[in-house]
């Protein structure tokens, strides 16, 4: 029986022999190698990932994958924008400034803005204002 090392080993030299096409790896994989448990393509790709950022199938433990820096640049034109109107959509300022809805709420999230939409769910108008205190004498 091999090592889970062995088996990470070989689907990563498929993926890199695929010139890193994770299915055509998988295809390659499953032909070489089947008696073996067939990975997925999430697989394939997260075990080159792994290779790259950690030097290593899987991160020592400790470990963490380090999020992308936002760049400043980024930062000013959403905060400007939430500035100049606070009512604004993050997919609307996200399309504005070419950047994607998930990096605009991760920059509104690290300057501690929490977007909201204000929903009214009931209302009084005038006209009921005194059946209102009626009912309740």
């Amino acid at each position: 029986m091999l090592t889970p090392d062995a088996e990470y080993f070989d689907i990563v030299a498929c993926y890199l022999v695929s010139h890193r096409n994770a299915a055509a790896a998988l295809r390659m994989y499953r032909d070489r190698y089947l008696n073996r448990r067939q990975p997925s393509d999430k697989t394939v790709t997260r075990l080159a990932m792994h290779l790259r950022i950690f030097r290593a199938f899987y991160p020592s433990k400790g470990t963490a994958i380090q999020p992308h820096p936002v760049h400043d640049t980024n930062r000013d034109e959403v905060l400007r924008l939430v500035q100049k109107n606070v009512h604004t959509s993050s997919r609307a300022i996200g399309a504005e400034l070419n950047i994607s809805h998930s990096t605009v709420l991760k920059i509104l999230k690290n300057m501690q803005f929490y977007p909201f939409k204000l929903h009214l769910h009931q209302a009084l108008p005038e006209a009921d204002y005194p059946l209102r205190l009626n009912f309740d004498h």
